[in-house]
């Protein structure tokens, strides 16, 4: 299980303070010249005020973006198919890793309530390497990356370095068996697959690895797996059968 947070839980966080002062009108007083008499007055100046409401949370949050928007919203295509921030162009793992400092990024914790604290800073570094692998295996912008895990910490790292490069991710659930899942894989037909050796679930062992070569086989598109050991108790895990495999980094 993995969880994100700003750094500190509690209600002190600057995080939380300035979200409070954002949420409590201040922000948009400041920049609108208003003066809101209570929450409730703000609330309504927000759905009343829609365009400038969202362009305030824009600005408050300081998105990192290559291009700006031309307008807030279009819905000429509908409620449903709304284009938010027109025009914008942006990438969501370089606003995720523009923090570098000491503050927690990820908690996570696994089947045996271990948990680790990962810093901005060391998820930054940690996303650095998995880019890199990536980029030796030609990935690009465009291309599709597929992972077959669980919700770890190497899931977001991989997720956050394919985002970094603009090639497309895609997960699928490790619940699901063989079959399922090259269904879902063949769809999109992914150069590079993230996955693992095995995970708990409901105090059992599922063992990924026993079907990982008849789907890493299965799929023709692959150039590459990435390999993520799993901290087995138990003896060194064989992946000698799943072809085209790579271990990124060992862990203890």
């Amino acid at each position: 299980m993995v969880s994100i947070g700003d750094g500190n839980c509690s209600s002190t966080s600057p995080v939380l303070i300035a979200f409070s002062w954002f949420r409590r009108g201040k922000f948009v007083e400041t920049e609108h010249q208003l003066k809101f008499k209570d929450y409730w007055d703000f609330h309504e100046w927000s759905y009343k005020c829609f365009p400038e409401f969202w362009d305030c949370m824009w600005r408050f949050f300081n998105i990192v973006h290559s291009e700006p928007y031309i307008e807030v919203y279009d819905r000429k295509n509908g409620f449903q198919n709304m284009e938010w921030f027109k025009g914008a162009r942006l990438n969501f793992a370089e606003n995720i890793l523009k923090y570098r400092d000491s503050k927690i990024a990820i908690i996570a914790t696994d089947a045996e309530d271990n948990t680790e604290y990962i810093s901005y800073e060391k998820l930054y570094d940690e996303v650095r390497v998995y880019v890199k692998a990536l980029r030796d295996e030609g990935i690009r912008k465009g291309d599709n990356v597929a992972c077959y895990m669980s919700n770890k910490k190497e899931a977001i790292i991989a997720f956050l370095a394919t985002a970094a490069i603009g090639a497309v991710w895609t997960g699928n659930l490790p619940l699901l068996g063989t079959q399922a899942t090259l269904a879902r894989f063949e769809q999109i037909q992914p150069k590079v697959l993230f996955t693992s050796g095995s995970f708990t679930f409901d105090n059992v062992e599922i063992k990924l690895i026993e079907r990982l070569p008849e789907i890493v086989s299965g799929l023709s598109s692959l150039q590459k797996v990435i390999y993520i050991p799993s901290k087995s108790k138990n003896k060194a895990e064989d992946i000698s059968r799943i072809p085209k495999w790579f271990v990124l980094f060992v862990t203890f």
